[in-house]
């Protein structure tokens, strides 16, 4: 019973300290900070206590029985409260382990005008409804079969999503024009990672769906124009047109692999290779057309209509990383001090293919033939990026007494972008360009933090990540000490 009630307990001051500053605009960034180890985070994430993300070289570090943290971050990129959670029981002593690991972020909001008050939103909106939905949440179920393989599976939605609907203007019911137009920049992610061990060798083989619809965006207008001149005639134009952007859907695989080694400080080599490509969505699509009916009292009814629909062809993407990179471990004063660095070389490749864009226009016109004609428009062209780059995490964690830990650790990046364009003109004429243009790309993390231990069974974990110079970039941060992340951790074993 006291262990139940402390457990109770644990998980009380847990969600109270479990609301979160999260970046949404970035969903790898969203996905990233789900995360139950504060070790890890005070550590350039190379102490993994308690992690439930998969690496190879600690596929297996759920030994846990009752986990449950309340991260209290803020982060200069968003401004979106969220609530996090983490729980964790292994099975048969540790033979087998179930956890579970999740984040949510609320943000939604909606707007509905009066039909007849005619007050217009911000975007001329006179009648209808705008509505606004930033939800976010990941949600990493964790399941240790046996000592030789674990699966993980995570789903994640981010970003946002915003639909207005209704009138830009409304005169009467023949004089009207209406908006349907849908906004989204969401992402939907499904991953499933397998781990493996083989003696004293773990590999890891995450596949992952990335359904993106960042700057995908529907629109549709319709207008009606209806005049009645009595005993004369009546005339009806309408107007339409649609919009369709974007919505790629993206499948990557990322195995990764480690082995020991052992000479002096070296513990072990791990190789790591990425492969992404897009499978469904690529190109865009939009259509346009216009019917003018003219009806007199006497006479024939004439109509034309017009109708045309632009589509951008043969849109690609994909993108390589493969890196390897040792892990370096020293031992200082009986173990109390000790440190981990990781320097990593890797080739990251870019690829982007775009084709002609393509415009079948149509005429029908009462008692005429149809006329149809295409006009292609455009180069085809392909883009090749390559970054070659190194990375220089270092974790270090000093323990002068049993119950208190202090870590600190530093993360250095630098790459080099170079692009190379291949462009096809309609002509037939062929021409390629290179170029390097602030082709340097320069981040440095530091992070620190510290870790209590209340009695046996208590773990407070406190830690802060401060961020400095930015992505391709020759030009450095107005701070160096700008402070991106911060948290606090409470776990509970048995």
């Amino acid at each position: 019973m006291k262990k139940l009630i402390l457990i109770l307990t644990a998980l009380c001051i847990t969600f109270a300290y479990s609301f979160a500053q999260i970046p949404t605009a970035n969903m790898n960034t969203f996905i990233d900070n789900l995360d139950s180890s504060a070790v890890k985070r005070a550590t350039a994430g190379e102490f993994s206590t308690d992690s439930d993300k998969l690496n190879a070289k600690d596929v297996f570090d759920l030994n846990r029985t009752i986990f449950s943290a309340g991260y209290v971050p803020g982060f200069n990129s968003s401004d979106s409260t969220a609530v996090q959670a983490f729980f964790g029981v292994p099975i048969l002593n540790n033979a087998m382990y179930f956890g579970v690991a999740g984040v949510y972020s609320m943000n939604e909001t909606r707007v509905d005008y009066n039909p007849y008050s005619a007050t217009p939103s911000q975007n001329g909106i006179t009648l209808g409804k705008e509505v606004t939905t930033g939800s976010t949440f990941a949600i990493r179920p964790v399941f240790k079969i046996n000592d030789m393989v674990s699966i993980h599976y995570l789903i994640a939605r981010g970003n946002s999503k915003q639909v207005n609907e209704g009138y830009t203007s409304f005169i009467d019911d023949k004089n009207l024009s209406v908006i349907t137009n849908t906004t989204g920049n969401s992402q939907w992610v499904h991953e499933v990672a397998v781990g493996l061990v083989f003696g004293e060798m773990k590999l890891k083989i995450p596949v992952r769906l990335t359904i993106n619809d960042a700057g995908n965006s529907y629109s549709k207008q319709y207008g009606l124009t209806k005049t009645d001149v009595a005993n004369q005639y009546s005339e009806e134009t309408q107007t339409g047109y649609t919009n369709t952007g974007n919505n790629t859907m993206n499948l990557s695989i990322a195995p990764e692999f480690s082995m020991p080694l052992v000479a002096g400080p070296m513990t072990g080599l791990n190789f790591g290779l990425t492969l992404g490509f897009d499978i469904y969505g690529m190109g865009q699509k939009s259509a346009y057309y216009s019917t003018y009916k003219n009806t007199p009292v006497n006479g024939t009814t004439g109509e034309r209509k017009q109708s045309a629909v632009t589509n951008q062809e043969g849109v690609f993407n994909m993108n390589a990383d493969i890196n390897a990179y040792p892990t370096l471990e020293w031992s200082l004063a009986d173990n109390r001090v000790r440190l981990i660095m990781e320097p990593k070389v890797g080739l990251a490749i870019n690829v982007t293919n775009a084709g002609n864009v393509k415009v079948v226009e149509k005429t029908e016109i009462t008692d005429q033939t149809t006329l149809e004609t295409t006009t292609t428009s455009g180069a085809k062209s392909s883009l090749v990026q390559i970054i070659p780059y190194i990375e220089l995490p270092i974790g270090t964690a000093f323990k002068p007494v049993d119950w208190f830990e202090f870590r600190a650790g530093v993360s250095y990046r630098l790459g080099f972008a170079m692009t190379t364009g291949s462009y096809e003109a309609l002509t037939g004429g062929k021409y390629k360009t290179f170029n390097y243009n602030n082709g340097f790309e320069s981040t440095m993390n530091l992070y620190t933090g510290m870790g209590f231990i209340v009695g046996e069974d208590f773990f407070i974990d406190l830690y802060l990540a401060a961020r400095a110079g930015n992505t391709a970039t020759t030009t450095p941060s107005p701070s160096l000490l700008g402070i991106d992340s911060w948290g606090a951790q409470l776990s509970y074993r048995l």
